[in-house]
């Protein structure tokens, strides 16, 4: 609001105001941008009124002048808040399905025995099972990332860097828990069973379809239970805000929680399990 707001209207002109909308989710920015026009609107009608009322002034000299700005994504293109979305969800898918197996897979065809009986160490046998699929999580978004700047445009804003790091993260509790279901599934049906009961809530409740800020105030709280929901808000404030860990903390801090936990409870369980 300039500060020359207020005299306009008095004087019957038009009042500026600037409208400064985070287009990072299209739908939110859209239903503010919105929302926001009505209430000027409204405004305008009800200040039109009352000079009129008072000095008789024309009804089109006044009012408010709502000029919308939008950062981070002025088209407001679903795909750009979507990209990164995907990128979380397939290194996720990835990892917790393909890792979920590791284990439970050998125990079917009877090669555990003969793995535990060779002279390598479980962390040399765990490092074995998980760094395949961290190189196919990271290829497979690396990949994403590289087909939404040919194919939309859409460039990574922020640090590299720091993307590459937080994703480590995310992938080192994805492994984990992947891990964690392989040494307790018996069967390989067991362990698909158990990753899509985890998968299916990560996509609803993580905010990739649906904003978070229009679910119900307990399926939110829910939500930051799933790690997704804070990969994808990392994801969006690097590749489409720029934004540092000055800004992400928040959801760096509960993510490696998260991951180190997990990573630990499945370790020692695989440790368990091979002894």
């Amino acid at each position: 609001i300039p500060p020359d707001f207020g005299r306009d209207i008095m004087r019957g002109q038009r009042g500026v105001v600037q409208l400064i909308v985070d287009g990072s989710d299209p739908n939110i920015a859209s239903t503010a941008t919105f929302a926001a026009g009505a209430v000027a609107q409204s405004q305008s009608a009800k200040l039109t009124s009352e000079m009129v009322a008072r000095r008789g002034l024309g009804i089109m000299s006044s009012g408010i002048d709502l000029r919308p700005v939008v950062l981070y994504n002025p088209s407001m293109l679903s795909v750009n808040f979507m990209v990164p979305g995907i990128i979380g969800l397939i290194m996720q898918f990835q990892t917790l399905l393909l890792t979920a197996f590791a284990v439970v897979r050998e125990r079917e065809r009877g090669t555990l025995e003969q793995l535990i009986v060779t002279p390598i160490k479980t962390w040399e046998l765990m490092l074995g099972k998980i760094l395949p699929y961290t190189v196919i999580a990271s290829v497979a978004g690396i990949g994403i990332l590289v087909a939404g700047r040919v194919l939309f445009g859409i460039t990574v804003v922020g640090s590299l860097g720091l993307l590459a790091l937080l994703s480590v993260l995310f992938l080192l509790g994805s492994l984990g828990l992947g891990l964690l279901i392989s040494t307790v599934s018996q069967t390989q049906a067991q362990a698909m069973q158990m990753a899509l009961f985890i998968m299916l809530p990560s996509i609803l409740l993580s905010g990739f379809l649906y904003p978070r800020e229009t679910m119900p105030v307990i399926i939110q709280k829910l939500g930051l239970l799933v790690p997704l929901t804070y990969y994808l808000q990392i994801l969006r404030g690097i590749i489409l805000k720029g934004v540092g860990i000055d800004v992400l903390w928040q959801q760096v801090i509960p993510l490696a929680l998260f991951s180190l936990a997990v990573f630990t409870l499945s370790a020692w369980r695989f440790q368990k399990r091979i002894d």
